[in-house]
């Protein structure tokens, strides 16, 4: 059967972008991942095995094999096999490459792989050059636009991570070219009456991933939300009263995770001579009080919040309040609603995007990041995590109980 007969009407992701700004976008994405990932020497290449990384060998070719599938390919590799690269379906398919098999393929040189990409991409502009921009044209464009985006956040997360890119080469590949978080603006909460709320992305206001739509309606209680993040400073009160060790903050999960990987303080924090650090890519840098929080995970977040009385927004909660939030694309942030399909769901042609991933063990994050791409920060994208996750950039805001 073909795959295409069941795609939707792509009318529906519209308006979108002219030709020129999807270029530019295209443009910018690779430059992104060069940025993140040029210096990466042959070693580095494949770097080491761990279950929350990939090899940045596997991970550029991935990016070409995604761009060639849905704009050289037709979007279906069952009957249009062709491509670039020999074997490539083999190699590069996400979906049916096991992770932990990454490191051991046959994978194209480094300079082949880049090659790999360049090609591809020339084939896309070629595309945008010559062929009117339709509705599914600009679909798969921006689909695989922020799939880069999202790699290139990956690539930012990984250097987080191993600690091995220099604070000012990370700050220069940074979206937003910030080397720190700035201060957030705006204190205390915002109240918002009981009432129904009109969630998710709405038909004819640009693209959506498949787990945004459609737009339908939820009730939701009274609630108050902070303004803006907890701040380093904030969450330090807590590490200061010994809450990594206090049982009553912690549920049942979160306890057994704290017993598991026995943490005293967030990761990426010391203490040195008595003085708190973070470290942020390469550089530990004075603890930041008006900062905020980030490398948390949703576990040390509901920790927080329990010894100050509060609680983590659900993503209704979040998204009805966020045209009033201070301080977005900060952090990634941590709400208290499980990742699940919306009423009425269906896959689009990116199947394996959402469908995998709903089966109760993911947390629902909102917002953004430093590291996040800018035409990324709209106000219906669901991110979602495993909630023991803490390496990316990820905090949280709360609400009053």
């Amino acid at each position: 059967m073909n795959p295409r007969t069941a795609w939707p009407d792509f009318s529906q992701f519209g308006p979108h972008p002219a030709a020129p700004l999807l270029r530019a976008w295209l443009t910018d994405a690779r430059a992104r991942t060069r940025a993140w990932l040029g210096d990466l020497d042959a070693d580095a290449r494949l770097g080491p095995q761990a279950a929350l990384l990939n090899p940045p060998q596997w991970e550029v070719g991935h990016l070409a094999w995604f761009w060639e599938k849905w704009l050289l390919r037709a979007g279906d590799t069952t009957r249009v096999p062709s491509s670039l690269v020999a074997q490539a379906d083999s190699l590069y398919d996400s979906a049916a490459v096991a992770h932990d098999t990454r490191w051991r393929l046959p994978l194209l040189p480094w300079d082949a792989t880049w090659r790999y990409l360049d090609q591809v991409l020339a084939g896309v502009e070629s595309r945008l050059a010559h062929e009117p921009l339709d509705d599914a044209l600009a679909y798969f464009i921006q689909l695989c636009v922020f799939h880069h985006d999202m790699h290139n956040e990956a690539f930012a997360i990984r250097r987080q991570s191993l600690g091995d890119l220099p604070l000012t080469v990370a700050g220069d590949a940074l979206p937003g070219t910030r080397a720190t978080m700035p201060a957030p603006a705006g204190h205390g909460d915002i109240a918002f009456p009981a009432g129904t709320y009109r969630q998710g992305a709405r038909v004819g206001t640009g693209f959506a991933f498949d787990n945004e739509k459609w737009a339908h309606e939820v009730a939701h209680g009274a609630f108050a939300i902070a303004l803006q993040p907890v701040t380093q400073g904030e969450f330090l009160a807590f590490v200061e009263a010994d809450g990594y060790r206090r049982r009553e903050c912690w549920s049942e999960a979160g306890w057994r995770w704290r017993e598991t990987s026995l943490p005293v303080h967030p990761a990426c924090w010391r203490r040195v001579d008595g003085d708190w650090q973070a470290r942020h890519f390469d550089a530990w840098l004075p603890l930041q009080a008006d900062t905020a929080m980030v490398h948390v995970n949703a576990h040390e977040a509901e920790a927080w919040c329990r010894m100050a009385g509060r609680r983590l927004p659900t993503e209704t909660e979040w998204e009805r309040a966020h045209d009033a939030l201070a301080a977005r694309g900060q952090v990634w942030e941590w709400t208290a609603t499980n990742f699940a399909p919306y009423a009425g769901f269906s896959a689009d042609p990116y199947a394996e995007y959402s469908t995998p991933w709903f089966d109760g063990s993911f947390r629902v994050l909102r917002g953004g990041s430093i590291a996040t791409a800018p035409r990324c920060l709209w106000k219906t994208w669901r991110n979602f995590y495993v909630p023991e996750r803490n390496d990316m950039f990820c905090g949280f805001r709360t609400c009053a109980r």
